[in-house]
Order: structure tokens, then sequence, then C-alpha cells
């Protein structure tokens, strides 16, 4: 009876070995299968999804002779003619970027559609007015630098949304609503007669201050990151026409704070580049989606002592000279 009791002894540990190892082996393929599959549904839910994004709904404003003016236009009504849009995610990495030329996108101008992981992200657009074929959209670096480069600065808009989810598996939707623009335009209008040696008229905003052709702003707060100088320069041959009274001449320019005076500087000049008249006219106030008119006569001595985008202006704001 002892050797039939040791032969089973022995036998069930020869069973019992192979028996442990075939559940470790279903245990740990159980688990690698989980793990896989794990892995397999993290991967599913970090793909790419489509993210429409749409910049329309130009609401247009201006006040004349006391009368208010609203209405609702197109990105191409309002005269903007590039666009610029930059996507951060939460850790501030800019992960998509993109551009509209309405000469070059003329279907799509102002749509863009990106592919984004699901999750939060901040959107940052400028759109602008290009005032050269050559002129290109905003280089946006972060949500509080944007750099736009031309020569001449024209109409300018920009917003910041830092609450955009885009979900997974469905189609996500985007408007970016620009609000007022962010630029500030001071216009000259004479109501005297242009002498006809006058063959150019300069306008100068911040004279003192240096010239550039990089001009930076903040596009949460729609500031000036620098103070420059802005000027425009207007050929009366170019125009169509010789006399510039009842016309109106504007500059646009950013401005560093709410509101700016700025001193601004008017040339009348000749064919040949000399000054006929000039006029400085200081502590001019300037504030954003403001148009601020210098009206009166210059010439003579009776000389008296303003991706959905509002664009609505400040009540019109005039200064005789």
């Amino acid at each position: 009876m002892a050797i039939n009791l040791h032969l089973t002894i022995k036998n069930m540990k020869n069973f019992c070995y192979p028996t442990c190892t075939l559940f470790a082996a279903i245990l740990a393929l159980s688990l690698f299968t989980s793990c896989i599959n794990q892995i397999s549904d993290d991967s599913e839910s970090d793909e790419p999804v489509m993210v429409h994004v749409s910049f329309s709904g130009f609401n247009l404003s201006y006040d004349e002779d006391d009368v208010s003016t609203r209405s609702v236009a197109s990105a191409s009504s309002a005269e903007v003619s590039r666009i610029a849009l930059s996507v951060f995610d939460s850790n501030n990495d800019l992960v998509y970027n993109a551009t509209r030329n309405s000469s070059i996108n003329t279907e799509d101008f102002d749509q863009i559609s990106c592919p984004l992981v699901p999750g939060n992200y901040t959107f940052v657009a400028v759109a602008h007015k290009a005032t050269a074929d050559g002129d290109e959209a905003a280089v946006i670096t972060s949500p509080t630098e944007a750099t736009i480069n031309t020569a001449k600065l024209s109409k300018t808009f920009a917003v910041v949304n830092s609450s955009v989810t885009v979900d997974a598996e469905e189609t996500n939707n985007v408007t970016l609503a620009f609000g007022k623009r962010i630029s500030s335009q001071f216009q000259l209008l004479m109501t005297d007669d242009t002498p006809a040696e006058v063959a150019v008229c300069e306008i100068i905003l911040n004279p003192s201050e240096a010239t550039t052709t990089a001009y930076k702003l903040n596009p949460t707060t729609g500031k000036a990151l620098n103070t420059h100088q802005y000027k425009l320069v207007v050929n009366l041959s170019e125009l169509g026409y010789n006399n510039l009274k009842g016309k109106t001449i504007g500059v646009h320019c950013l401005v560093t704070e709410e509101e700016q005076n700025m001193d601004v500087t008017i040339n009348m000049k000749n064919s040949s580049d000399a000054i006929v008249k000039t006029l400085t006219l200081h502590d001019v106030p300037m504030a954003p989606h403001r148009v601020t008119q210098a009206k009166g006569n210059f010439f003579h001595t009776s000389a008296g002592t303003s991706f959905t985008f509002d664009t609505e202006n400040d009540p019109l704001h005039t200064i005789n000279f």
C-alpha cells in the first residue's frame, strides 16, 4: 500500500505541474489580449476628426450725420482679404495653422477644415485687408502675439476662442466671431479747394516714431505690442481727380491702449515732392474700431478752430482745424 500511495502522489505531482503551467499561460494570454484591446481602444480615441471652421457674418456699422447704420455682410464685403488661423492644444503648443488669400482661395476663402485629435483647444484668428498683392496673412505665434507684415496697415480684426472642445466620432463645427475691428482710423476731410500745384497728399500718424513693416499685436486684447509710425501717401492723379474738397482720406493704425493720443502730420506736396503746405494736429484721440475725422479748411486762413465680424464703429469723432 505504501508503494501505491507513493506512486499516486508522484503521479499527482506530475499532473499538477503541467496543469499549473497551462493555467499560467492562459492567464498571461488573457492579460496580453486585454492590453492589446486597451491599446487598440486608446488608439481609436486618438484618431483625428475633421473640424470645420467658418468666418462669416460681418456686422457693418457706422455713424454719419446722426444716423446709425448696421448691416450684416460677407468677408469680401467687409474688405477682408487675408485670414490666418492657428490652433493651440491645452499645453499651448501649436498643432495646426492655415492661411487664406481671397485672390487664391476664391471658393473657400472664409472656410477652413482641419484634422484634430479630440480634446480642448484654443483657436486664434487674425483677418485684415491687404494693401499689396504680395502681402501675406498674419503670422500667429501665440494667443498673445501675431505679426502682420505689410508696408501699410489697413482694416484689421482678431479673435481668440480658448474654450473649443473637439469631440470624437462626430463632425465638429466652429464659428469664430471676430467682433469689432481692432484697428483705428484717422480721416481727413477738407472743406476748401485744393490748389492746382498739389499733386500728393501725405498723412503721417506718430511722425516721431520709427517706421516698420512688421506690425505686432496681441490677438487677445486687440492692442499693438509696440508704438509705430503709420503713413499714407496718395497721388491725386491716381484718384482720378485734382480737388480733395469733400473727399475723405483715411489711415488705419493699431493702438497700444484703449485710447491713445497721436500727433498727425499732413503734408501737401507738388509733383517734385516739395511741400506746398503742412499742418500738424497734436494729441488726436484714437481708439479701436473708432473713426477720428479732422474736418475743415486746409489751405486758407479761415480754417476753423469713426470668421462673425462686427465692424461697428464708435460714434464718429470730429475735430476741426
